[in-house]
């Protein structure tokens, strides 16, 4: 009787450990019991990294209105987080800016990052009220083409794909615009374009800790060459699924032990090829 009340004044006290937003994980701070428990790859190591140091600075290119399938979506509640957010989609954008645009943390540019800085055409599915996917306003891109592959969920596609000009601007301006100095991580999720983005970024310059970019819908050879730019700069990488791709720095799994114990226990049954720069 006396241990299960324990037990209760306790989980009232920091909170249940099947909740990922409870207290439990700041006070505990165990990530080999966050993934026993979750069995979340990424999600262990983004709390990996929250835990290994007093804030986090990130960038997320391509940030849509962080709702549908944002792996940071949970993390920005914590206050100790802060970083760019940037979508080019007007509509979207105003989403985003009516959710995140009081919080001193966050900067949020609507524009897209490119090799230049200047206007460029761009395509994306108007806002609709129709029964779309849900995922239909993430689908923007540089390229028609690209837009058009998803026509087999969406039959009407064509007469909603709107063409505009984005104010865009490269990842170095990005940075001088907002004074960047350290970045902790970085998200790519730009419906193909992930290795170009990946390509502008000074690594050697930033050296975050972790990079995620979206895989699914570069060309094998964008695959391959993204994945050998990022092993040739001192990283580890990850398949996490047939989406997306996580590189983790080799010098940040030397000083930091939360992410190094992170990094051991989720690649434990892994071979070689599916946790290097291998293919």
């Amino acid at each position: 009787m006396i241990l299960a009340k324990l037990k209760t004044y306790i989980s009232r006290l920091v909170g249940k450990r099947s909740d990922k937003q409870s207290k439990f994980w700041s006070i505990f701070k165990s990530p080999s019991l966050r993934y026993k428990i979750f069995k979340d790859k990424l999600d262990t190591l983004l709390y990996s990294l929250s835990i290994s140091q007093a804030h986090i600075f990130f960038i997320q290119v391509g940030s849509n209105d962080s709702s549908y399938g944002d792996p940071l979506r949970s993390f920005m509640l914590d206050e100790r987080w802060c970083g760019i957010m940037i979508e080019p989609v007007d509509y979207v954008f105003k989403r985003l800016r009516s959710k995140y645009g009081d919080y001193g943390r966050f900067k949020l540019e609507n524009v897209a990052i490119a090799e230049v800085n200047g206007f460029k055409d761009f395509y994306y599915v108007e806002e609709t009220d129709s029964p779309l996917p849900v995922w239909y306003d993430q689908i923007g891109s540089f390229s028609l083409s690209h837009v058009l592959k998803h026509i087999d969920f969406i039959p009407e596609l064509e007469q909603l794909i709107r063409k505009t000009q984005v104010e865009c601007i490269t990842f170095e301006e990005l940075c001088n615009r907002n004074s960047v100095g350290t970045v902790d991580l970085i998200h790519i999720d730009t419906e193909g374009f992930d290795y170009e983005v990946l390509k502008m970024i000074d690594i050697d310059r930033f050296q975050p800790s972790l990079i995620l970019y979206e895989h699914k819908h570069l060309s094998d050879s964008d695959r391959i060459s993204a994945r050998s730019l990022l092993s040739a700069r001192g990283y580890q990488l990850l398949q996490l699924n047939s989406m997306d791709t996580v590189a983790v720095s080799v010098k940040a799994l030397e000083n930091r032990n939360p992410l190094k114990s992170a990094w051991k226990v989720i690649t434990k049954n892994l071979s070689y090829h599916q946790n290097s720069g291998s293919n």
